[in-house]
């Protein structure tokens, strides 16, 4: 069955709908605000109940029944303190919830069809919001390190269902060409990094997934030493859309090759090699050394696989190494 509502009615509905949210939300605040002091009194009224029923007890115990009268007047007094805090307590829960249900009842009368939203553009959608949306590159480098660090998420997170009030925010399109990147970097890291500059930047939790970026900004340094830096990428993934902080690499330069143990590293007339193993000796193959950490050696001239001697000093003692391959 389809039951119709005039433009009339439809209009009252909205009308009431916004007064009650006005005093739905003007009821939360006042109960926010004097919860933890409704909370403070019944805690102070139970403690002076349970203070007066020791004290009867203790009358009764010890059989002097001389300040019976007064005890059992300060009991009854307490517990009266008591049940009024708690009743109050009930009250204003109660009345939070009568107005929930008369929202309830009036948004059910609201079966006129909706209105189709339609995105501005191609994006990412995300029902996060955390209170920065505002916020913008410019805002962040005004502001500097110290400013940037500050900022507090207010996350909220619109549900399938959730009503809203006119005005209310629903949904928020990520616009997928970049994202702008803040970063707070040492001195020494932000060293040589330039306007313009190109590179990658990877976000560990998010998968092995990357994101070229140039820099858009390196702001000078900041009293404590830190630098701010702001990077825009090139595209979005689209796990960033729901998140705010996140934990960033940013990678200056990239290089492929293999890795090898600096043990195996030698040297032939001035050149840098590692001898590969064949089946009965051993060749020099010149290498180039991209990078030394951590006891291994990054190096291109060789492929992935090639068994390389531990120890080139041994197969040279032995006279097993040889130029040349076989």
């Amino acid at each position: 069955k389809t039951i119709s509502v005039s433009t009339e009615r439809l209009r009252e509905i909205e009308a009431q709908l916004a007064q009650l949210d006005r005093e739905a939300k003007a009821a939360a605040d006042r109960a926010e605000r004097s919860r933890e002091d409704r909370l403070a009194e019944l805690a102070s009224a139970e403690a002076d109940y349970r203070g007066a029923m020791r004290g009867l007890g203790g009358i009764v115990m010890s059989g002097r029944l001389t300040g019976f009268g007064a005890s059992w007047g300060r009991l009854a007094a307490a517990a009266e303190a008591r049940d009024a805090a708690q009743a109050d307590l009930d009250r204003a829960e109660a009345d939070l919830l009568a107005l929930e249900a008369r929202l309830e009842t009036l948004v059910a009368g609201l079966d006129a069809p909706g209105t189709q939203v339609l995105a501005a553009g191609h994006g990412l959608v995300s029902y996060v919001f955390d209170g920065l949306e505002g916020i913008t590159a410019e805002d962040v480098a005004a502001g500097g390190p110290a400013h940037l660090l500050r900022l507090r998420e207010d996350r909220r997170i619109i549900g399938q269902g959730r009503r809203v009030a006119a005005g209310d925010a629903v949904c928020k399109l990520i616009d997928p060409a970049g994202l702008a990147v803040a970063a707070v970097l040492s001195r020494a890291d932000a060293a040589g990094l330039e306007v313009g500059g190109a590179l990658v930047l990877r976000f560990p939790g998010l998968g092995e997934a990357v994101l070229r970026a140039t820099v858009g900004q390196v702001l000078p340094p900041h009293k404590n030493g830190t630098q701010l830096l702001i990077m825009e990428t090139e595209g979005v993934l689209s796990a960033l859309a729901s998140g705010r902080w996140v934990d960033c690499e940013i990678l200056l330069a990239s290089r492929s090759g293999v890795l090898v143990p600096q043990g195996t590293l030698t040297s032939r007339e001035g050149q840098t090699g590692v001898l590969v193993l064949s089946r009965t000796s051993a060749y020099f193959q010149p290498v180039t050394v991209l990078g030394r950490r951590d006891g291994l050696a990054l190096v291109q001239g060789i492929n992935p696989g090639m068994a390389v001697a531990r120890y080139p000093w041994l197969w040279a003692l032995l006279g097993r190494a040889r130029a040349v391959p076989e």
